[in-house]
């Protein structure tokens, strides 16, 4: 009697959850859910772009190098920034930016 209960209880359960912002949108290897509120900004990929993210900016992401970010950062502070969590350390020391936004393996700054 209890195992006939199992499927159909935990079914709701993942129903209920569906419904709480953030629980599956923040554990998903897409940057749709940080791009959602994106605008037609300079938008940069440090390292290597994304499909999910020239999808989701509409082909307006472009990759910059760890080397020339500083560079960037000099002529234009109007842009945002997106990292791959495994490229963090690149920007662990860099107190001007701002974390908007985060997925799974990817974090959304802007700069101060």
């Amino acid at each position: 009697m209890v195992s006939a209960l199992v499927v159909p209880v935990l079914s709701v359960v993942v129903i209920m959850l569906y419904f709480v912002p953030g629980v599956f949108e923040n554990n998903t290897n897409t940057d749709k859910y940080i791009l959602k509120d994106y605008n037609g900004e300079k938008l940069f990929y440090l390292g290597e772009k994304t499909y999910s993210s020239q999808f989701y900016s509409r082909g307006h992401v472009k990759t910059i190098a760890v080397e020339k970010l500083d560079s960037l950062k000099k002529a234009d502070r109007n842009f945002l920034l997106l990292v791959r969590k495994r490229n963090m350390e690149a920007v662990q020391d860099a107190p001007d930016l701002i974390k908007l936004d985060e997925s799974r393996k990817s974090v959304l700054f802007k700069i101060k």
